[in-house]
């Protein structure tokens, strides 16, 4: 309460400096935190946010359990736990929790029908809200994500190698599957010069999609007879090199 009290005057006492010369413009994430509930550090959880990273459409329910100790001083309550979708399911190991005694929250996620990057919320309430917890993942489809066979980590591909014969430009479209943006890279020791990579656009957003450009320097290859091949290893992904790379070949 204190805080809000002195956010508002510090604007407050902005405005009233500013008078008619200009706006004082507050931003989004203020104005929420003045209506956002106050949640009391009673009960602290090891972890209030889980990852399941990618979940299969068919893998069924995914189970995750959040543990946390009344470091309140008095037994506490749970009295419902509410969820941000029918999708995600919850339930508490008990529901009074004396002083120092230990809480397990266990929650499933049920990924059939959806797909793409989800965050789904749990709210803990006892006489007021005491948590609120986030299980977010990636939901993938029985077959894949359709156009985009190939799997990089949370990068979906149209195709992971390119033919280069009298083009010098080619593109492979990519959707973001994952919940953080992906700013990707060619590995530079293993690029060679007459190859350059780059994406469009240079920030792919979760559930965003774009284009891997592989450009050929034609000024720049090797003289010599037969094809080239090489492989294009992409920073930003996880996985071994060879789950993240590109397979290039070049007719001359």
């Amino acid at each position: 309460m204190k805080l809000r009290i002195l956010i508002l005057s510090l604007f407050l006492a902005l405005s009233t400096q500013a008078q008619e010369r200009r706006t004082i413009f507050i931003p989004e994430r203020v104005l929420d935190s003045l209506n956002a509930p106050v949640i009391p550090k009673d009960l602290v959880f090891e972890s209030v946010n889980a990852d399941l990273g990618s979940v299969g459409e068919r893998d069924g329910v995914e189970m995750v359990c959040f543990t946390a100790v009344n470091r309140s001083g008095k037994t506490l309550e749970i009295n419902r736990l509410n969820t941000s979708c029918g999708c995600l399911t919850a339930r508490a190991d008990k529901l009074v929790i004396g002083p120092g005694e230990k809480v397990s929250i266990t929650a499933g996620y049920h990924p059939e029908h959806r797909y793409g990057p989800f965050g789904q919320r749990i709210l803990v309430y006892g006489d007021t809200l005491l948590a609120r917890l986030e299980v977010r993942g990636t939901v993938i489809p029985e077959g894949g994500v359709p156009g985009y066979p190939v799997a990089m980590g949370p990068l979906r591909l149209s195709r992971r190698k390119l033919v280069f014969s009298q083009s010098s430009e080619e593109r492979i479209a990519v959707s973001n599957m994952g919940s953080d943006a992906l700013t990707l890279k060619a590995l530079s020791h293993f690029l060679p010069d007459w190859l350059s990579f780059r994406t469009e656009p240079s920030v792919i957003e979760p559930s965003g999609t774009g284009d891997i450009i592989i450009r050929v320097d034609r000024n720049k290859i090797p003289s010599g007879a037969g094809p080239l091949r090489t492989n294009v290893i992409i920073e930003g992904l996880p996985g071994r090199p060879s789950e993240r790379s590109i397979e290039v070949e070049l007719i001359r």
